[in-house]
């Protein structure tokens, strides 16, 4: 419970700077992740989507607009996320992990779904080479 409520706060802080300013890209971003944790994956969607027209190169935000889509089920947009992060980002830099990350990111990915390769966070994460296959 006491995580709910600061996830809140943190929902209600981050209103407040864009009451002020509204046009802050980071604040929009930072919105949306929260209301990803709170599963209110409609919400994070527009608050990201509103970011990413701020600052369309928000590599960030779009990674977490994928993750927002992959969560609420959209799977074409979560692919076209994907493919757009990764014209903006072509050698993936933003998101190289080290070999016992990918490791540990794929037996996590495993663990979660019966068949992983038709998940679609597992298909996500391998998209942006956060994963790799054995």
């Amino acid at each position: 419970m006491a995580k709910l409520d600061r996830n809140n706060d943190v929902i209600e802080a981050y209103r407040q700077v864009l009451r002020i300013n509204p046009e802050y890209p980071g604040a929009r971003h930072n919105l949306g992740v929260g209301y990803n944790k709170l599963t209110r994956y409609n919400d994070a969607i527009e608050s990201l989507r509103q970011a990413i027209s701020i600052n369309p190169d928000y590599i960030k935000a779009r990674y977490n607009l994928g993750i927002a889509y992959v969560h609420s089920g959209n799977r074409t947009a979560a692919l076209a996320a994907v493919q757009k992060l990764r014209s903006l980002d072509p050698g993936r830099r933003t998101f190289q992990l080290d070999h016992v990350t990918q490791t540990k990111m794929t037996k996590t990915i495993r663990s979660n779904f019966e068949r992983p390769r038709q998940s679609l966070i597992f298909t996500l994460a391998e998209e942006l080479g956060l994963i790799c296959i054995d």
